[in-house]
């Protein structure tokens, strides 16, 4: 197939969240990055690159791990960490998806900002972010809600969480656990209590029974937040007749979720 003089490609890379990996673990090396990719069984060329959440100079002194960024081939090798975890530097680690943030400035993440004058994001005088020479967290003073002791660009900011969640309403794909595919059981939900539920189905794509699926939901918009082809190939593999409605809430003919 010949491709427009326009066409793009687009990357099909996924970002994953991976927590509390040994800081011996070295991003830079080729070696160690093929290690951990087979000693964590995910398919040769999967891990793209890793980098460590925060800059070495934000580190504790004697810190022995940190939060690394993986970015993979794909949701095969996305879903295999956020279900299974990782090995690096022998330690099992756990993964998880990176939920999609508003755009932080240097002074304020406000759609409605109009201030044409530079603001600190760290302590709200007039200079640039970058050259702030405040350390002391208590004399941050963050431009957004122009309250002390928290900065701009501070994860505790009110205006964040509020403009951060509305930004998460809207996006449906966030509410799953895994990145959505044509395999049951990626289309699991986070569920909102504290604890640690079972999934609905097991790996294989089995459903699971009684207590064992306790704790987890699927959408139930699931018809429309996934794509039609997958729930459509699925459905008709299945036999099921797409346009008929469930008696009762649960799943049925060997596991397809329903309303």
């Amino acid at each position: 197939m010949k491709l427009g003089e326009r066409a793009v490609v687009k990357d099909r890379s996924i970002t994953i969240l991976v927590e509390f990996v040994p800081l011996t673990f070295d991003t830079e090396k080729t070696e160690d990055i093929v290690i951990a990719e087979n000693d964590s069984k995910l398919p040769v060329g999967s891990i793209i690159s890793a980098r460590w959440i925060k800059p070495e100079n934000r580190r504790k002194e004697g810190q022995k791990v940190a939060h690394l960024i993986i970015k993979v081939s794909g949701a095969e090798a996305a879903n295999q960490i956020l279900r299974d975890g990782m090995v690096i530097r022998s330690k099992r680690v756990r993964g998880r998806k990176i939920a999609r943030e508003p755009r932080i400035d240097t002074t304020c993440i406000s759609a409605k900002c109009t201030s044409a004058q530079e603001v600190c994001g760290t302590c709200s005088e007039n200079h640039r972010t970058k050259e702030c020479k405040e350390m002391n967290p208590a004399k941050f003073k963050c431009a957004n809600c122009n309250i002390h002791g928290h900065a701009s660009w501070g994860r505790e900011c009110l205006t964040y969480q509020r403009s951060a969640l509305k930004l998460r309403q809207r996006d449906t794909e966030a509410t799953y656990r895994y990145i959505p595919t044509d395999e049951p059981w990626t289309w699991e939900q986070e569920w909102n209590n504290n604890s640690q539920p079972q999934p609905s189905f097991d790996n294989n794509g089995n459903p699971l029974t009684g207590h064992q699926g306790e704790g987890w939901q699927i959408h139930t918009n699931w018809k429309r937040t996934l794509t039609q082809q997958n729930i459509t190939g699925y459905l008709l593999r299945q036999n099921i007749n797409i346009n008929s409605e469930p008696h009762s809430p649960g799943r049925v003919n060997g596991g397809a979720p329903t309303q």
